[in-house]
């Protein structure tokens, strides 16, 4: 069937971006003649993956095939393409130390790479993988076009050492602009949760921000940051705000009893611990009641 890739061991979560908007609106002052610069209006635009029509869904599984399909095929005749790599599971020591919370990369699955060699795909669960479905907009996709047409047609494609070097270039550059698309987003999104606990009056609620336990780890035996104060470090990933998102506690945690394991499909509510902007990072504490329904 269609969500035959769950069989693989296939990871189902919300990995929906949510697109921050930022305007800096300049007013005239008519009796100095000069421009006095605002404050830049910042927007958060919020996703929900329950929000998404079915039919999106569907289109995004039909994709996952023609991925697997066009991998499939090119592994089978020997052809040099873009396959899409992600062996996400690998040690929890290791994968911390490889994110370190002083960083800003938000939490979630080990970026997925490029290579000419095949590779499982674990987080759609399939053995090979190769995104074919946006040649306009991804050039390794147009690239696995130009070799499977070229296959089709003639029984002949690009050498490996030719497609490697348009993928080596190609990849750097996507990496560049992705670490600074990441980065914008994080720190605007992190000056927008400042202004909102800034503006916000004490006989308000605490502002409270959803998101899901990614993973918990004992880090006494990393040295991942040994001026931390407590023994567990958990990861969240936040609904609305693409930033790193960590919590640091002395005990495992638990709500009435209840041990909260790693759950990506479970969702909590979280309070606001500090902003850290040098960091870039969002400290949290969980929210003492059961976690809202969706």
């Amino acid at each position: 069937g269609i969500h035959a890739e769950y069989m693989g061991g296939a990871l189902f979560m919300d990995s929906s971006e949510v697109p921050v908007t930022v305007t800096s609106p300049f007013l005239r002052s008519l009796e100095e003649a000069e421009f006095v610069k605002v404050p830049p209006e910042i927007t958060i635009h919020t996703s929900r993956r329950n929000d998404t029509p079915k039919s999106r869904s569907l289109i995004e599984e039909l994709m996952l095939l023609a991925g697997l399909v066009a991998g499939e095929y090119a592994m089978t005749n020997g052809i040099t393409v873009p396959f899409r790599n992600d062996q996400s599971y690998q040690d929890p020591l290791v994968a911390l130390a490889s994110r370190n919370p002083s960083t800003s990369q938000p939490a979630g699955p080990k970026k997925a790479s490029y290579s000419s060699t095949p590779f499982r795909h674990d987080s759609v669960g399939f053995p090979c993988y190769v995104q074919v479905t946006s040649p306009i907009r991804r050039y390794n996709d147009l690239l696995a076009h130009y070799q499977l047409r070229n296959h089709l047609k003639t029984g002949l494609s690009k050498r490996k050492e030719s497609v490697e070097r348009r993928m080596k270039h190609t990849n750097r550059v996507a990496d560049q602009d992705r670490a600074f698309q990441l980065h914008s987003t994080a720190s605007w999104s992190l000056q927008y949760l400042e202004r909102q606990l800034l503006t916000r009056s004490s006989s308000e609620p605490p502002l409270l921000l959803r998101g899901v336990i990614i993973e918990t780890f004992d880090t006494s035996d990393s040295l991942i940051d040994p001026d931390a104060s407590e023994r567990f470090l958990t990861r969240v990933k936040l609904q609305d705000f693409m930033v790193n998102a960590v919590m640091w506690h002395s005990q495992p945690l638990s709500l009435r009893g209840e041990d909260l394991a790693p759950d990506t499909s479970r969702v909590w509510e979280f309070e606001i611990v500090e902003i850290e902007m040098l960091r870039m990072r969002l400290l949290l504490k969980l929210a003492h009641h059961e976690p809202p329904s969706r």
